[in-house]
């Protein structure tokens, strides 16, 4: 917001986009109508320069007003350009990927159809009477249904999607766990990880990976230690439970508190 400036909340959240290594976005400065255009100009700047020093560097950042419409059509165009560069990026990534994967946000039941679960769906497209793996727990289930933005559909490709699934049952399964045809992802509970930043050892942290968390240590001494070529910092992540990974994924490391919070 243009009066209020950049807040606590923002600055996290952008540190939470620049962990996932996120290059595409844009930023939107909020009642300009309300602070006037010098202040609204100090905001611009200053969300620039915070921007600066993530992944997100030079995205756009547009001042707009949702009384007057100030800078409304302007902040249409260029999420439609948003979209449709990061849609040809994800369908360049999906010719790369050997699978689709959904990462399970929210669960439900429709009376006569039964399960049925949301998640934003990555890699390749995905098909109606298509066979799942459910990880963790290496269950395999059938899709029965596809739905997109509320319509029925016999592909979906990569974004929101809803899936009417058979072979569970609601009572198992749960945010966090992933339905997918890529053998590369698997339950583990050991991760060995690249770190953005140096970290202690034997740092405790909540890890966030896809839709799920668990408490986790991050090792870094003795059986622990080691040294990629390039000198980066690495570490073995210790989970409290097993969560669905494939090799190359990005996990964020938070903090409650401190100056250090998200690694």
């Amino acid at each position: 917001a243009a009066d209020d400036g950049p807040r606590a909340q923002t600055i996290e959240h952008l540190g939470l986009l620049d962990a996932l290594g996120i290059r595409a976005g844009l930023a939107a400065v909020t009642k300009a109508d309300v602070a006037g255009p010098e202040r609204t100009a100090e905001v611009v700047a200053a969300v620039e320069r915070l921007l600066d020093g993530t992944t997100l560097a030079g995205s756009p950042v547009l001042a707009v007003s949702a009384l007057d419409g100030e800078g409304v059509g302007l902040l249409r165009e260029a999420l439609v350009d948003l979209r449709d560069r990061v849609l040809e990026t994800s369908v360049n990534l999906a010719d790369r990927r050997s699978g689709s994967r959904l990462a399970i946000d929210r669960v439900f039941s429709v009376k006569g159809r039964g399960a049925v679960v949301t998640g934003t769906l990555r890699g390749r497209p995905l098909v109606r009477g298509g066979t799942l793996r459910l990880v963790p727990g290496d269950r395999t289930v059938r899709v029965r249904e596809i739905q997109v933005h509320g319509a029925t559909v016999g592909t979906a490709r990569p974004g929101r999607t809803a899936l009417n699934i058979a072979g569970a049952e609601v009572g198992g399964l749960h945010r966090g766990m992933v339905l997918t045809d890529d053998p590369a992802t698997r339950a583990s509970d050991r991760i060995l990880v690249r770190l953005a930043a140096a970290v202690p050892d034997r740092a405790r942290f909540r890890a966030h990976i896809g839709t799920a968390a668990a408490d986790a240590t991050v090792g870094r001494s003795g059986r622990d230690a080691i040294t990629l070529p390039d000198g980066a910092p690495a570490a073995i992540v210790r989970l409290a439970s097993p969560l669905a990974i494939a090799a190359g994924d990005r996990m964020v490391l938070r903090r409650a508190s401190g100056a250090d919070r998200i690694v």
